[in-house]
């Protein structure tokens, strides 16, 4: 089961006394499937469980914005904070996304041309095996980063970049 379910051209708001929790496999925060979807968040998303992503964007053209004091927290094996699969994604993170598990990527950008921006006073922390603040997997994908990225564990790197053309932005961070 899903916190929201969003089904093409939605927007989703939590606000900042909101919060959404969701325990299971596979069992997303927030699940923005189709395109043109745009979510912000405010307040908190908890999840547990393998694959459980705080924030899934399934389609092209979404945006997410992690408002500053929100937050997102997932536990669990290949449980990402914000996990984009498809084009011209948009991901802004003022708050904070902390991941707890092998694989549990703090964002992941899969296919091309992805905008990340973590801004001052913004931050990811990972734990885990594997478990990239940003991992791009893609063309043409971007990074700007003013807040913090802080890896635990064998094999988690900051930021990686997979395939041709991304480009990382260190800035202020």
């Amino acid at each position: 089961a899903h916190g929201i379910y969003n089904l093409n051209n939605n927007s989703s708001t939590l606000a900042a006394d909101g919060s959404i929790t969701t325990a299971g496999s596979d069992a997303y925060g927030i699940y923005n499937f189709g395109d043109n979807n745009t979510t912000t968040i405010a307040g908190d998303i908890t999840t547990t469980g393998s694959g459980a992503h705080g924030i899934y964007n399934l389609g092209d053209d979404n945006s997410s914005t992690l408002a500053a004091g929100g937050s997102i927290t997932t536990s669990g094996s290949d449980a990402a904070g914000i996990y984009n699969f498809g084009d011209s994604k948009e991901t802004t993170v003022f708050g904070s996304i902390s991941t707890g598990g092998e694989r549990a990527y703090g964002i992941y950008n899969k296919v091309s041309n992805n905008t990340t921006t973590i801004s001052n006073g913004g931050g990811i922390s990972t734990e885990g095996v594997d478990a990239y603040g940003i991992y791009f997997s893609g063309n043409n994908s971007t990074a700007t980063v003013g807040g913090d990225i802080t890896t635990t564990g064998s094999g988690a790197h900051g930021i990686y970049n997979l395939n041709n053309n991304s480009s990382t932005l260190a800035a202020d961070g």
